[in-house]
């Protein structure tokens, strides 16, 4: 009850929207369990649809259940990645400029032939090559995107690392995965949380104000994210510290699954699936598909 009554006055402190909203979503789950319980008592069936109560419902900081294992099936709502969305296609957008721009013959270089569609100034000359070349690198990075932040959205950090050491991945290495799948969210988390308290001071990041204005609110922002990040590493580093970490040569996790049968056939599968994209890949004496020849 204390604890609970901490998270409710932490949530006002926050925003009175938040604490509004959690009010509701626990008065609501609340309703929902005892309605099932008196159910429970009269028919003295078993309580299923307590599995229906979508965890989801209620926000992050509502309860913090980094730690607590991954249960059953998760939803991921594209707001909570949406961050680290846009800011990759940003990422590819700027890579592909800089990589024409440091390399506008790169593709020609690589396939061995040339043809020019454009001429553009001075020695930037638009291929077909250096198109092909840079839409199978675009493809790539949209290929892995998706499935790399569905990863980071559904998987459990503590099991993930539990289960490379499991593997035979030394803890250290495990930990220090772990620590940067929670640093992604922990970075979406602190932006949004800037974002808003510059708006609140009066900062206008709307697309009512001139982008070069925003560009330049954006400093406001870019800038505490930067030094809140260092203060969390420092932090993190200093407990590490503190608890002698890395003076064992093993360690147990709090938060560990068993290996499965699916789970091995899962690895072979994907280790032969693997091998043969290696050989198709090396097959023909290069790693780039030649349409040109």
């Amino acid at each position: 009850q204390r604890l609970m009554t901490i998270n409710m006055l932490k949530r006002l402190e926050s925003c009175v929207d938040s604490f509004r909203i959690t009010i509701l979503n626990v008065k609501s789950a609340s309703d929902k369990t005892m309605k099932l319980i008196e159910e429970y008592e009269k028919t003295g069936k078993s309580i299923n649809e307590l599995d229906s109560i979508d965890i989801n419902d209620f926000e992050d900081e509502d309860f913090d259940i980094s730690d607590s294992g991954t249960i059953g099936k998760v939803k991921v709502d594209f707001k909570d990645i949406a961050f680290v969305f846009y800011f990759i296609l940003i990422f590819l957008l700027f890579n592909n400029l800089a990589v024409f721009f440091f390399s506008p013959l790169e593709g020609v270089s690589i396939y061995g032939t040339q043809h020019n569609l454009i001429k553009l100034f001075g020695p930037y000359v638009l291929t077909t090559e250096q198109l092909f070349y840079q839409f199978n690198m675009t493809v790539k990075y949209l290929t892995i995107i998706p499935i790399g932040l569905i990863f980071l959205a559904t998987t459990n950090p503590s099991e993930f690392a539990a289960s490379l050491n499991k593997l035979g991945v030394s803890y250290r290495i495990a930990y220090s995965v772990s620590i940067a799948m929670r640093y992604i969210p922990d970075i979406q988390r602190d932006f949004i949380e800037i974002s808003q308290a510059q708006q609140a001071r009066g900062i206008d990041l709307s697309s009512k104000e001139k982008l070069s204005k925003r560009l330049k609110n954006m400093g406001a922002i870019l800038l505490p994210l930067i030094l809140t990040s260092l203060e969390r590493i420092e932090t993190i580093s200093y407990a590490m510290e503190l608890r002698a970490f890395g003076i064992h040569k093993k360690r147990t996790f709090y938060n560990a699954r068993p290996l499965k049968k699916s789970d091995l056939i899962v690895i072979i599968g994907m280790t032969c699936l693997m091998g043969i994209f290696l050989w198709i890949t090396f097959s023909n004496g290069t790693r780039f598909y030649n349409p040109f020849r």
